[in-house]
């Protein structure tokens, strides 16, 4: 018998059955992992499966390579907090998606998980969405895609960077960029280093958008997931009402 316990975020849960469901679950040790939970379509269990809950897991089979029963026990059921909250719900839902589209199963993803629970705590707070752009970061890292904001990828000034390379995820300095700027992505501040300034998040998950659909998604012939697009949307929204 095959057993482990660990903190774990609900990425989905699906109907199995007429009364269990199988979750999805990521881990810091066991990354993405699905089980078999028992009654899992209960009404009274539902808070507690949504995309964004923070808990413990219980995970065990027979042989590894099976799916396995899952038991979970909620200790912050985040989505519950936000249902109000359209921007942050949707932020929940999307980075869920994300995940499980494009996570191997069962890889250790310590680095990704601490910036979930870096994110999650701090999601109440006004910044929570610069670090939601920054969690995708760390997820692309994962992926084995990580990014250079702190260095010119031409040698130039590394305190005048202001572009993106999308094809390398490395950044370039406002001199050199001027050659090249059609081919560039620009560089929110917060990403590099420096004060965020107001209305950068649009600029930021144009950024991830576009590094995770033709370094992910272009590979999986996928389109980004639709809540995804939906969190872009709101933002882009947010700063045409404010104009």
């Amino acid at each position: 018998m095959i057993e482990w316990e660990d903190k774990a975020l609900i990425l989905s849960a699906k109907p199995y059955g007429n009364t269990d469901a199988i979750v999805q679950i990521l881990t810091r040790a066991q990354g993405k992992t699905a089980g078999l939970l028992k009654g899992g379509q209960a009404t009274r269990r539902q808070p507690s499966l949504q995309p964004g809950t923070l808990g413990i897991a219980r995970w065990r089979a027979r042989l590894e390579e099976q799916l396995g029963t899952l038991e979970f026990e909620a200790e912050d059921q985040i989505a519950a907090r936000v249902l109000d909250d359209r921007a942050r719900l949707t932020a929940l839902q999307s980075f869920a998606v994300l995940a499980s589209q494009t996570l191997s199963e069962r890889e250790p993803t310590p680095e990704l998980f601490m910036a979930v629970e870096v994110f999650l705590s701090y999601f109440q707070e006004n910044f929570w969405a610069y670090l939601y752009v920054k969690l995708e970061l760390s997820l692309l890292a994962t992926l084995g895609f990580r990014v250079d904001f702190q260095t010119c990828a031409l040698g130039g000034d590394a305190s005048n960077l202001t572009h993106v390379s999308p094809k390398t995820g490395h950044a370039v300095s406002r001199d050199l960029a001027k050659a090249y700027v059609p081919k560039l992505l620009p560089l929110p501040q917060f990403l590099g280093g420096a004060d965020a300034l107001e209305d950068e998040i649009g600029a930021g998950l144009a950024l991830t958008a576009k590094l995770l659909t033709r370094h992910v998604f272009d590979i999986l012939n996928q389109d980004l997931p639709a809540p995804r697009h939906r969190l872009a949307d709101l933002f882009l929204s947010a700063r045409s009402d404010k104009y």
